[in-house]
């Protein structure tokens, strides 16, 4: 079944893929192209890896981009360390932190200790200066953002202003990561509406990465209430491969894994 399958197969790699008790914090990476880094959050445990990942890279990346998905402190607070990092590692290089406006608002105080001002949109992080970009439906994406979708809406803690997921297009594949979330509503319905794309006459590979409890928490998805759902985009769409994150009982969730049908189990991984 897919718990013995190489994770190398997937689009992202972890830092860490548990949540905010434990000691490796849920935050992901990937590399678009030769020269980019992009992480999505960071939190200051993971800062480290993120350093050692930046240093084996050094003499080709021009770019690392943190995505934050909602601004709780195992997601965000290693952003300013990291700007720390890149400055004094790589001055010739540019942080960018990408976010719905609404996060950014949130995470202003982390901005702010960084030089970063208030904006809508992509804040734009070049030591030792800054540049701004809007976005949130006032301007597009660069057009260098080639692997950026788009951010997507989710509900967390009802105390945040607001959380989101993303799409991402890597290597002819859609990457639809939840973040910290309590509904899967938004995150079902784009991988529904991915699945009815065609490109060149097929159905385009699916990556769906999905933060679950094995607790009932309303700030979190409930595995047992959201699986037959994940069964039925199994049974639907067969370009697509979940991947459960943030888990903090690896045995219980290798367990509940094996509740899928063994046919579907090739389709169904364990991030860690």
């Amino acid at each position: 079944m897919a718990l013995s399958q190489n994770l190398e197969l997937l689009e992202l790699r972890f830092l860490g893929a548990r949540n905010g008790s434990s000691t490796s914090h849920t935050n992901a990476f990937f590399m678009p192209d030769s020269e980019t880094l992009v992480l999505i959050d960071l939190s200051l445990l993971n800062v480290q890896k993120a350093q050692r990942i930046i240093q084996r890279y050094r003499d080709r990346l021009t770019r690392v981009i943190i995505c934050l998905t909602h601004t709780h402190a195992d997601h965000v607070s290693g952003v300013s360390m990291l700007a720390y990092v890149v400055e004094h590692l790589l001055p010739e290089v540019r942080l960018e932190i990408i976010a719905d406006s609404r996060v950014l608002l949130a995470a202003r105080s982390i901005l702010d200790a960084e030089g970063a001002k208030e904006a809508d949109g992509i804040v734009v992080y070049r030591a030792p200066d800054i540049k701004k970009f809007a976005w949130d439906g006032q301007e597009p994406i660069p057009a260098n953002y080639h692997w950026f979708g788009r951010a997507i809406p989710t509900e967390h803690d009802r105390n945040l202003l607001a959380a989101t997921g993303f799409l991402f297009r890597v290597n002819g594949k859609a990457v639809v990561y939840s973040g910290d979330t309590n509904t899967l509503e938004p995150f079902e319905h784009q991988v529904w509406a991915i699945a009815e794309e065609e490109t060149d006459h097929r159905k385009t590979p699916i990556e769906l990465y999905l933060e679950v409890q094995n607790k009932k928490w309303p700030a979190h998805l409930y595995f047992p209430e959201i699986r037959p759902r994940v069964e039925e985009m199994l049974r639907e769409i067969p370009q697509l491969n979940v991947i459960f994150m943030h888990y903090d009982n690896y045995r219980q969730l290798r367990w509940a894994c094996t509740s899928f049908p063994e046919e579907l189990q090739e389709h169904v991984w364990i991030a860690k």
